[in-house]
C-alpha cells in the first residue's frame, strides 16, 4: 500500500509542475517594447568620441522611470538623464542594444540601425498597460515672496488634467509701527507691529507631458493680518489691531519632474482685494507692505511629491 501511494504523489507532482510550466513562462514575458526607433534630422554637437576619435551617436528614449539599464555590443561612452528620458552616446558602429528592467525584464541584442556620428536617434520605452493614474493625491512644501513672505504647505488632488489643493503660508516678515490717531481726538491712539499669515484654496488645469506641466490657476485667499502692540505705545483700543481680507488671484505654474513622483515647481501669481474689509483700506496706507499681503505680485517656489 505504501508503494502505491508514493507511486500517486509522484504522479500528481508531475502533473502539477507540467500544469505549472505554461504560468512560469508567461512569468519570463518581457514586459516592455522598443517602439518607435527613429532618426531626429536634428544633429547635436558632442565632446563623446570613441577610441578611434570618432564622434559617438546618440539613442534618446523617452521611459516611465529612472530604472532602466542600457548597454550595446559596442559599450557606451556616456549616459545623460533627464526626468523622462535617458540619452546614450554610443560609438556609432554599434549594432546591438540591450535593455534591462529590475521588474520588467530584459530585451537583450535589439537591432539598431545603421548609426551615423553626431546624430540623435530617438525611441521609445512601451510598457503595454501604463497609463498616468487618472487620480492620485499630492503635497507641496516651498517658499513664497514679494507679497507675504516665508514657507509654504498644501495638499491637492488631481483629476485627469484638474487639480484642487488648498495650502497655507506662515508669514515672517513684519510691518512695524504703524500708528492711528484722530487730529480731533488725542486721546485716540493705536499703534502695531503687524505681521500676515494666509491660507489659501485653488483650482488648476494641467498643459503639457510628464515631464514638464503648465497649470493655469485661480483661488481665493483669506489673509489673516494681526498687530502686536508696539514697543512704548499705550493703545487706547484694539480697532485696528486685526484685518481679515479676502482676495482671489490667478497663478501660473510651471513644474518639472526630477525623479520618480518628485517635482519642482514654480508659481508666480497676482492677488486681487476683494471683500470689503474696512480695516484693511485703512491700514494698507500706512505701508506698501502691508498693501502687498492683500493684493499685488507673489512668488512661490518649491517641491511636489505625488503619492
Amino acid at each position: 500500500m505504501k508503494r502505491f501511494y508514493l507511486c500517486n504523489n509522484r504522479f500528481y507532482l508531475i502533473t502539477v509542475i507540467f500544469c505549472m510550466l505554461p504560468i512560469l513562462a508567461i512569468g519570463q514575458e518581457v514586459g516592455f517594447e522598443i517602439r518607435n526607433l527613429r532618426e531626429n534630422i536634428t544633429s547635436i554637437q558632442t565632446k563623446y568620441k570613441d577610441l578611434n576619435g570618432d564622434y559617438a551617436a546618440r539613442i534618446r528614449f523617452a521611459v516611465i522611470d529612472s530604472l532602466f539599464e542600457f548597454d550595446t555590443n559596442m559599450g557606451m561612452l556616456a549616459q545623460e538623464r533627464k526626468a523622462g528620458e535617458v540619452s546614450l552616446f554610443v560609438p556609432y558602429k554599434a549594432k546591438r542594444i540591450t535593455v534591462r528592467h529590475p521588474k520588467l525584464g530584459v530585451i537583450r541584442d535589439f537591432p539598431l540601425p545603421e548609426l551615423q556620428p553626431r546624430v540623435t536617434y530617438d525611441a521609445e520605452i512601451f510598457v503595454p498597460g501604463y497609463t498616468t493614474p487618472d487620480f492620485y493625491i499630492y503635497a507641496g512644501l516651498g517658499f513664497n515672496a514679494i507679497s507675504v513672505m516665508g514657507p509654504s504647505a498644501f495638499l491637492g488632488a488631481s483629476y485627469k488634467n484638474f487639480q484642487l489643493e488648498a495650502g497655507y503660508v506662515l508669514g515672517l516678515d513684519k510691518v512695524e509701527s504703524i500708528t492711528f490717531s484722530r487730529p480731533n481726538d488725542p486721546s485716540f491712539v493705536e499703534s502695531y507691529d503687524y505681521s500676515c499669515s494666509k491660507f489659501w484654496v485653488r483650482l488648476g488645469y494641467s498643459i503639457g507631458s510628464e515631464a514638464f506641466r503648465v497649470s493655469p490657476q485661480v483661488g481665493v485667499s483669506f489673509n489673516m493680518i494681526s498687530g502686536k502692540d508696539a514697543n512704548g505705545v499705550s493703545n487706547s483700543g484694539d480697532y485696528f489691531k486685526k484685518s481679515n481680507p479676502m482676495s482671489a488671484f490667478v497663478a501660473l505654474r510651471l513644474n518639472l519632474k526630477v525623479v520618480n513622483r518628485l517635482r519642482v515647481y514654480l508659481t508666480p501669481q497676482y492677488d486681487f482685494a476683494i471683500g470689503g474689509d474696512k480695516v484693511f483700506e485703512v491700514i494698507k496706507k500706512g505701508d506698501s507692505k502691508l498693501k502687498a499681503w492683500g493684493e499685488g505680485f507673489g512668488i512661490n517656489a518649491g517641491f511636489i511629491y505625488e503619492f
